[in-house]
Formats: structure tokens, C-alpha cells, sequence
């Protein structure tokens, strides 16, 4: 992109002095004298007074300076994300997501991403929570996808979306009847201390969302009758689909299990502590790729995409 014409316009009007603006530009003075004349001339119109060896602009010089400034400005930006393309032809991103979570989240920001940066060669780490932030602690990733109550203090955060975790009954249980509706909720609330003697088909206790059910019973002080432990999610509704126990499922993995047609969700917390948050995370201090940041932006479109189904999935609340 050449906009020499408008860098020695520019340069003229700064100075006020062809001579100056000459020795600035690094050509001589009567060569850039010859330049601004024949562009007047093709112009139709002067673009500077010629004062007692000072160059003042006349009305359309301002119009001209004005518009070739912004033109300067583009071409600067342009030059600088060529740049980062330049540079970055080579370059890698690592990202550490939950198993689960990897096939909702990550396909649609990483087409989105690639279109973007095509040569940028994008690592994948799959895992539980307490696995990924040993990688990122390792360096063996970037960028950690982890959902949380709150954000890790040690990290360059970015909240994505809201992703609820919810009770799951099968839709005939005698316990469906214990639910109440919360005013400006979008689930059913059911206490869990009618729940006590259940069996529970809970994640493993690596498991992120185990992490928080654990805690939950802890502070209710509950103790379930039974436990079941099983990792895969699709698994653990199936079976409360089929009635054979209570679980806890994720809003977002709910909305990918529709064929599910036979569970009741709930929410089992009516405190600020049951919003649960899917984070983008990186080290603080680390020198960061401008890429990583465009990644982010491409999760933040897909956490808006999410957040969108989930309206449209909500059940309405509980007469």
C-alpha cells in the first residue's frame, strides 16, 4: 500500500517549509516542488499559498490533509495486522478444555479463528479441570477453559457465559411434586434435603461439577443414602432417563442431550453461589500472542450462541 502522495502533503503542511520537509522526507527540494506542482496541476486546484518561502494551505489543502490523514492512519493499522500475520505464520496456541465441554464450545470458535489466522496451528488438551491447570502450570498449555464459582485469582481471566448446574429427576418421580417456582428464575427450585435418601449418579470426584456437589452436600450437610460414581455425562442422564437415580447435569451439556425426553431439571441452590461461569484463563505476566486474544473473542461470539440456546431451552417455571 504506497500513499507517498499523501505522506508528502502531510509532511509539506507539518512543516510549513518545502525545504524542511524535503530534508524530512529525504528527497531533494526541487524534486518535491516538481511533485506538488504536476499534482496541482492534475488536481485542478491549488493546494497551497506560496508566502515569502512558506507553504500555507488553502481551503482545499485543508480538505486534502484532512482526508489523506485518515488515509495515513488505515494504512498504519493495515501494516500492522499484516505484520502480525507476518510473524505469526508459524506460530502455536495450546488450549485446555473439559472432555465434555471441548465438542459445544470449541468447533465454532475455532472456524472462526482459522479464517482469521489459517496458518496458526491450534493444539487441543482434553481433560478434567484439576489435569488442565497442571498443564497451564506446566506451560504445556496457553489457555485454560475451566468453569468455577469465581475466577482464578493467579490468571488473565475472561468470563464467557453462564453454565447452571441442575438437578436431574426422571419427569415421573414422586419428587417432581416437592418443586416450587423461584420469582425471575427460569428452573424449578427443589431443596435437597428431600433428596437425602436417593441414589445420586454423581461424576467422578476429579470431576469439576463433583468438586461443587461435594461442597454443596458438605455445607447442607447432607449425606446421600447411595452413590454412584460414573465420568461420562450422556451415561449418567441416561440412566436417570430410565429411573434409576437422581444426577446432576450442566445447562449446556442439557442442551445437547434433547433426546433425553424423560428428566425433569432443577435448580438446588437459591443463593448467588449456584451461578456457576466458564472461563477463558491465562497466565499473568506471560507474554501473549495477539492471536490468544483473537481465540478469546471467537469463544466470547460461541459463549453468546450458548447463552442464546439456553434461553430457548429454558423450561418455563413451576406453578
Amino acid at each position: 500500500m504506497n500513499l507517498k502522495e499523501q505522506q508528502y502533503i502531510c509532511t509539506i503542511a507539518e512543516c510549513g517549509s518545502i525545504t524542511k520537509a524535503a530534508e524530512k522526507l529525504f528527497i531533494t527540494q526541487p524534486a518535491l516542488s516538481l511533485y506538488i506542482s504536476n499534482l496541482e496541476k492534475t488536481l485542478g486546484i491549488r493546494l497551497f499559498d506560496r508566502v515569502d518561502k512558506q507553504f500555507l494551505l488553502t481551503a482545499a489543502g485543508y480538505l486534502y490533509v484532512e482526508k489523506a490523514r485518515k488515509m495515513l492512519e488505515l494504512q498504519q493499522e493495515f501494516e500492522a495486522q499484516l505484520y502480525d500475520l507476518k510473524n505469526y505464520i508459524d506460530g502455536e496456541l495450546s488450549i485446555g478444555v473439559q472432555l465434555r465441554r471441548a465438542p459445544l464450545l470449541l468447533p465454532p470458535a475455532m472456524a472462526r479463528f482459522r479464517k482469521a489466522y489459517p496458518n496458526i496451528k491450534v493444539t487441543i488438551r482434553e481433560g478434567v479441570k484439576a489435569e488442565l491447570e497442571n498443564f497451564l502450570a506446566e506451560n504445556r498449555i496457553q489457555l485454560l477453559i475451566y468453569n468455577a464459582e469465581e475466577e482464578k485469582k493467579d490468571l488473565c481471566n475472561v468470563r464467557l457465559y453462564e453454565d447452571k448446574p441442575l438437578l436431574a429427576i426422571h419427569k415421573d418421580h414422586p419428587l417432581n411434586r416437592r418443586a416450587v417456582s423461584l420469582p425471575g428464575q427460569p428452573y424449578p427450585y427443589l431443596d435437597l434435603e428431600f433428596c437425602r435418601d436417593e441414589l445420586f449418579i454423581l461424576p467422578t470426584k476429579r470431576q469439576s461439577l463433583r468438586v461443587y456437589v461435594d461442597k454443596v452436600f458438605s455445607d447442607l450437610h447432607i449425606r446421600p443414602g447411595s452413590i454412584m460414581e460414573i465420568r461420562n455425562f450422556e451415561t449418567a442422564m441416561g440412566l436417570v432417563n430410565e429411573g434409576y437415580g437422581l444426577g446432576f447435569n450442566r445447562e449446556q451439556y442439557k442442551n445437547s442431550m434433547t433426546y433425553l425426553r424423560q428428566i425433569n431439571y432443577y435448580l438446588f441452590c437459591i443463593n448467588d453461589a449456584e451461578k456457576n461461569w466458564v472461563f477463558a484463563g491465562y497466565k499473568r505476566g506471560r507474554d501473549t500472542p495477539d492471536y490468544l486474544h483473537k481465540f478469546i473473542e471467537a469463544l466470547l461470539v460461541r459463549g453468546q450462541e450458548i447463552k442464546a440456546l439456553s434461553i430457548v431451552h429454558s423450561p418455563p417455571a413451576a406453578p
